[in-house]
């Protein structure tokens, strides 16, 4: 298990390292990770469903970035991650507290972005 989490690790990694510093970090006009799972979650509510398939402009991508994140984060880091090297440890607490903090961002998110019904022109 902890090396199929570790080979899991470094594939997905690698394929969105160039989005990573945003998503973690904020940068570059990001979120950071409660606003990652947030717009994971805005964006299959709001622009891809109820198609499925990515070839159909569906939300099966956001889908998977979002369980693969929520994998990784419930199955803790693993016998072969920096975490193990170094020995440490985020609270339960805190983690219940990041939870809370991404529903209540999508929540908010879904509030702003919804858009208001379009209102007829009237010619003057």
């Amino acid at each position: 298990m902890d090396l199929a989490l570790l080979l899991l690790r470094i594939v997905v990694g690698l394929l969105v390292a160039g989005h990573g510093a945003q998503k973690l970090f904020g940068w570059f006009g990001g979120h950071g990770l409660a606003g990652m799972a947030s717009s994971m979650l805005t964006a299959i509510a709001r622009v891809h469903w109820p198609k499925v398939w990515a070839t159909e402009r569906g939300f099966e991508l956001p889908l998977t970035y979002l369980v693969v994140a929520l994998a990784v984060g419930i199955s803790g880091p693993g016998a072969y991650s920096l975490d193990a090297v170094l020995r440490t440890r985020l609270p339960a607490g805190l983690t219940a507290v990041l939870v809370t903090v991404a529903l209540v961002g999508w929540i908010v998110g879904l509030t702003i972005s919804a858009t208001p019904p379009a209102q007829p022109q009237r010619g003057t």
